[in-house]
């Protein structure tokens, strides 16, 4: 374990399917010549050592996945990066864009900023460095998207999107849906319960804590979250909360119940 660590020291290890992986190149490396990129299909690694990990997300929003991918990557002591692609619908015509959420950017060394930021010069990173107008429908819904994806745990309502935007609600929610195929409001609660997922398994707080962080009631949370997930809050944070610390069921065999 320890050759291993130093190995991947100063790389960075991407977990990504196969089917992903040619789209996720041609977006995301902008990366200087000197970092290596390691990719993997192992979505459970037990290397460690690396730099920074990136974790493509594909909005399935997976119980099965999300879990057994969030447990094994909170093991290897890394700060996480979730790679998310613009959503738009095929008839919008537009497609290759991607943001970054950093679950917590504040533990980062200079050498990880210093990775994130060349991320985040990539030419398509968020709307593609003014590629659209300002007025276009398109800037704005990739305005929020942005706004969303890398702000998982504030408290995005139609009221102060719309403001962001200086677009009426109901212009915003309408175009929102016309162009992602997906409502704004589904599209706020995928990126803020995977950000939830991801405190119950890596802090301490409590499901009341987070719930009140998120800007629910506990009651009405831990009913949105089985909701979105199909497990309980309190299962997970009782059942596989410690494996995210070194417990030592498998990763692979867990099974999720409700």
């Amino acid at each position: 374990m320890r050759r291993n660590s130093a190995r991947n020291r100063g790389k960075v290890l991407v977990l990504i399917s196969k089917r992903d992986k040619p789209d996720f190149i041609n977006r995301l490396i902008p990366f200087p010549a000197s970092l290596r990129v390691v990719e993997s299909r192992n979505r459970f690694p037990s290397q460690s050592g690396f730099s920074l990990v990136f974790h493509v997300c594909d909005y399935s929003c997976l119980t099965r996945n999300c879990l057994r991918s969030f447990i094994s990557l909170q093991r290897l002591n890394t700060p996480i990066v979730v790679l998310r692609p613009a959503i738009f619908s095929k008839a919008a015509g537009f497609s290759k864009s991607f943001f970054l959420t950093f679950f917590d950017d504040s533990v980062l060394s200079p050498r990880q900023r210093e990775m994130k930021e060349t991320c985040e010069r990539s030419r398509y990173y968020g709307w593609g460095q003014g590629r659209l107008h300002p007025s276009d429908p398109l800037h704005k819904v990739l305005l929020i998207q942005k706004d969303v994806v890398e702000n998982p745990w504030r408290n995005h309502d139609l009221a102060g999107i719309s403001k962001l935007i200086h677009r009426s609600p109901s212009w915003t929610s309408s175009t929102f849906k016309e162009l992602t195929g997906v409502s704004l409001c589904r599209f706020v609660i995928n990126n803020r319960f995977c950000y939830s997922l991801w405190k119950i398994l890596s802090s301490d707080k409590s499901i009341k804590e987070i719930a009140l962080d998120l800007g629910y009631r506990p009651l009405s949370f831990s009913g949105r979250f089985r909701s979105q997930f199909g497990i309980r809050p309190s299962r997970v944070i009782n059942k596989y909360a410690y494996l995210s610390r070194g417990g030592s069921s498998s990763i692979k065999n867990m099974q999720i119940k409700k």
